[in-house]
């Protein structure tokens, strides 16, 4: 089981650059939705049995706030609701609840 959420971002994207911040991620899984031209749709997997690691929390932070910083629209689907600046500090401690 995980907990899923998905970034879109429509606009300019830079592929390469993504895929190397992504690549020093260890514990969230991504995988593309949709490359389509300028819109780039990211599924974002975070597997229940990672949430115990110590290092979740602060990595779960940092790429959320990367993404949300780059203006991808992180959306919960859980909760299907959008994931703001201001929800990232106490995310890994509510989906890990």
């Amino acid at each position: 089981m995980a907990y899923n959420f998905i970034a879109e971002k429509i606009g300019v994207n830079d592929v390469d650059v993504l895929c190397a911040k992504l690549a020093t991620v260890e514990l969230c899984e991504f995988f593309p939705v949709e490359v389509d031209g300028d819109r780039l749709s990211l599924g974002i997997s975070i597997p229940f049995k990672v949430m115990s690691d110590p290092r979740f929390a602060s990595e779960l932070t940092d790429v959320m706030t990367y993404l949300v910083s780059k203006g991808f629209q992180v959306v919960d689907l859980f909760t299907g609701d959008p994931l703001g600046a201001a929800d990232i500090a106490g995310l890994p401690a509510r989906i890990s609840a």
